[in-house]
C-alpha cells in the first residue's frame, strides 16, 4: 500500500494536501485501489446494479423459473 500511496502522491502532487488530509485517515479501507486497476477512493455506485436489476424485471416476474429466464 505504502509503495503505491507515494506514487499516487508523486503523480497528483497539486492534490497531495487533500489526498493527505482527507484520503490517508481512510487508509484501511483501501484494499480495492491496491488490487484494482481503477481508483474510487472508496466511492461505489449502485447505478449499474440497478440498471440491470430493471432489465431483469422487464424480462421476468415471480413465477419465472430460473431455468426458463436463462434461455431468454
Amino acid at each position: 500500500f505504502n509503495t503505491k500511496y507515494r506514487e499516487m502522491l508523486s503523480r497528483y502532487e497539486p492534490c497531495r494536501p487533500y489526498l493527505e488530509k482527507r484520503l490517508y485517515p481512510s487508509r484501511e479501507h483501501w484494499a480495492r485501489y491496491c488490487i484494482s486497476k481503477i481508483f474510487t477512493a472508496g466511492v461505489e455506485s449502485t447505478q449499474r446494479v440497478e440498471s440491470i436489476n430493471g432489465v431483469i424485471k422487464k424480462l421476468v416476474d415471480r413465477g419465472t423459473l430460473l431455468k426458463v429466464s436463462y434461455s431468454h
